[in-house]
């Protein structure tokens, strides 16, 4: 499974429809076994909401980390298989043991 942690100024951030007036961080991991691997370290500058939905699907992203979700973008995550797990659901997140956020 690949999953990717949204990240801005460095820390969690929320992704909403004003998401391209933003850059972020975003970090994909993947899980072997137990362990985690960090696939890539990567920054998407003013990215439009739409081309956002095509890098999670074009990555293979089936999982999201952030601080919170617009409600309006919920259905489109959905529509390419993306879960979105925000902040106050990470505390036992398997994927995110030893990371801080």
């Amino acid at each position: 499974m690949r999953a990717a942690l949204f990240l801005e100024n460095n820390k969690l951030c929320s992704i909403a429809d004003d998401v391209e007036q933003r850059n972020l961080r975003v970090i994909v991991f993947g899980r072997d076994e137990n362990f985690n691997i960090c696939m890539s370290d990567e920054y998407l500058e003013n990215p439009s909401v739409g081309y956002l939905m095509l890098w999670l699907y074009s990555s293979r992203i089936h999982k999201i980390f952030v601080k919170d979700v617009d409600e309006k973008l919920k259905p489109m995550l959905d529509e390419i298989d993306v879960t979105v797990r925000v902040k106050k659901e990470l505390e036992n997140e398997p994927l995110l043991i030893g990371v801080s956020y």
